[in-house]
């Protein structure tokens, strides 16, 4: 292997074990918006006020956060409901750090 190789296992290897020691009321934001993404029809997602996380980003980050419910619905499917309830799951958790570089 080549030092770069090994330069790049040891950092994904270090952000693997850390990923999930921090955890900030930005996750609970996410999975809030997520959810929101995944259950309603496009036309509602800035008008959902049911919860204290309303999506009130410009839409990439909607479709940001419903591409990655979307991979979620597959990648836990069937427990999808799971990583998209609140609070948010270690599962959730996991996922979201991967999404941040």
């Amino acid at each position: 292997m080549t030092s770069w190789g090994r330069v790049v296992l040891l950092t994904v290897s270090v952000r693997l074990l850390l990923a999930n020691l921090y955890k900030s009321t930005d996750f609970d934001v996410h999975c809030g918006w997520k959810a929101i993404t995944h259950r309603l029809d496009r036309s509602q997602w800035y008008y959902y006020d049911e919860t204290e996380w309303t999506l009130d980003y410009p839409p990439f980050f909607a479709w940001f956060e419903w591409l990655w419910g979307l991979i979620a619905s597959f990648v836990f499917s069937p427990n999808a409901e799971a990583f998209l309830r609140l609070p948010p799951s270690n599962c959730s958790i996991s996922l979201s750090s991967a999404s941040v570089p």
